[in-house]
């Protein structure tokens, strides 16, 4: 780490994983009286931390290293026949720059899709304090809210970090009600698109957990590289 700001970082009691059966996390949070600069933000990223909320985390567990801190780098990525078709089949979809904060519209769609996807989750019920604390805080990144349209109605969005070497993924919700279009792995892909474009080098993709089926299909977007405990490498 280059930066000369001195940070404390703090762990977290043991508590049930929320991927792994049987098992119990524990995570590492910057002392939450920082407010990161964009360059310990990009410093933290590089080093496997992730964004919540006004949180910067690390997963620090006993025993424990499946949760991998994963990214794409971009200008080597090829779609594969199967993402390829998921581009084709949602071409009619419009794409637009969003207000970074809650509307009626964009909260409506993520309770849905909290209620409808993770029901009975860590995030449910959802709350517009939760997506506001979640979604909408702010540090010393550009934050973008990105939606995507059919016929003029809101059926998905994603939110990205722009730091200095990469897109950050933070979350995405989207319709359920359009299982065919595989709306979040096109989100994914849109968010490949745009930093190669402008020749930024990595997609931020979160955690890759291979035993959890929820956290697996990062590993369908190659080349994928994960963090494991000290350097970055292919996965």
């Amino acid at each position: 780490m280059t930066t000369t700001q001195k940070i404390l970082l703090y762990p977290t009691q043991e508590y049930p994983c929320s991927y792994l059966p049987d098992r119990f996390a524990r995570c590492l949070f910057l002392d939450p009286s920082i407010r990161p600069t964009a360059d310990l933000y990009q410093e933290l990223s590089d080093l496997g931390f992730r964004r919540s909320g006004s949180h910067l985390y690390r997963p620090q567990c006993n025993q424990c290293n499946s949760c991998q801190s994963s990214w794409i780098r971009v200008q080597d990525f090829t779609p594969s026949r199967s993402q390829r078709k998921i581009l084709k089949r949602n071409r009619d979809l419009e794409e637009q720059h969003m207000p970074t904060r809650s509307t009626h519209e964009v909260y409506q769609l993520y309770s849905n899709y909290i209620c409808q996807r993770h029901y009975g989750g860590d995030m449910y019920p959802p709350s517009k304090k939760q997506f506001n604390d979640f979604l909408c805080h702010q540090m010393d990144s550009s934050r973008h809210f990105i939606g995507y349209y059919l016929e003029q109605k809101l059926i998905g969005v994603g939110i990205v970090d722009q730091l200095e070497q990469g897109y950050s993924s933070i979350y995405s919700f989207f319709s359920s009600g359009l299982s065919q279009r595989s709306l979040g792995s096109y989100i994914i892909l849109r968010h490949i698109e745009r930093p190669r474009n402008r020749n930024i080098p990595y997609v931020y993709l979160g955690y890759w957990i291979k035993n959890s089926p929820g956290m697996a299909y990062k590993i369908a977007y190659q080349p994928l590289e994960v963090f494991d405990e000290k350097q970055w490498r292919l996965s």
